[in-house]
């Protein structure tokens, strides 16, 4: 019984330096957050789309190859909004900013507006990692490079990529710079997110015969959204 008392205030503790922990990368990050950083916040649903297409154009996919890559990656990253929406009602988790504000800093406000819903997981990053996990599997290779240009507000800021799991991975670290997600929420996001990709993609619009083989490096594609 004693054992038993003592690992569980053991794991208390562990879990309240865990939340601090996050509490303070949070409150870092934010405090040095930019505009230049800022122009990461995009939509997922609108930028995974936009680099579905550029690379689909550099590959030259017919229309049946892009009727099903964008049929794909739209029912992966619904698939993504309910499950991650399912999670978060489940685990009821509170965001950084009530976190931060009940530690003692009353004043403390995100980089970005936080959502009026739980914290974990991250439904932006799990968006973003279904898809790229939807297009690697589609591609067969994650390493397929493209390049981005943001549009309003932030217009002109371009970012290369050399993976799709790049891009993925730096969609879900914006939540932590703009201050309204702990990086726990974006990693489960992150897991959560391929998973669900990667189901979709074995379990739906099979090919009825093999795709055709497409190039491992793609020219860069740019766009501006």
């Amino acid at each position: 019984m004693i054992s038993k008392i003592i690992q569980l205030v053991s794991s208390v503790l562990l879990l309240a330096a865990s939340v601090t922990v996050s509490a303070d990368e949070v409150v870092r990050w934010n405090r040095v957050a930019t505009e230049a950083a800022a122009a990461a916040q995009t939509d997922p649903l609108t930028e995974s789309r936009i680099f579905a297409r550029e690379v689909a154009i550099a590959q030259q996919l017919d229309v049946v190859e892009n009727a099903r890559l964008f049929a794909l990656v739209n029912l992966a990253m619904a698939d993504g909004f309910i499950g991650g929406f399912e999670a978060k009602y489940h685990y009821n988790y509170w965001r950084p900013a009530t976190a931060i504000r009940e530690a003692g800093d009353s004043s403390w406000v995100s980089y970005l507006w936080t959502p009026p819903v739980p914290d974990y997981p991250s439904t932006h990053t799990v968006l973003g990692a279904a898809a790229a996990a939807g297009l690697e599997r589609f591609f067969g290779t994650d390493f397929v490079n493209f390049t981005m240009t943001s549009g309003a507000p932030y217009a002109g800021i371009t970012r290369k990529f050399w993976s799709f799991s790049e891009a993925a991975r730096e969609n879900g670290a914006s939540r932590v710079l703009a201050g309204i997600h702990f990086s726990t929420a974006v990693n489960a996001g992150y897991l959560q997110g391929s998973r669900i990709g990667t189901w979709v993609f074995e379990q739906v619009l099979r090919p009825v015969s093999a795709p055709r083989a497409v190039p491992a490096s793609a020219a860069s594609a740019e766009s501006s959204r």
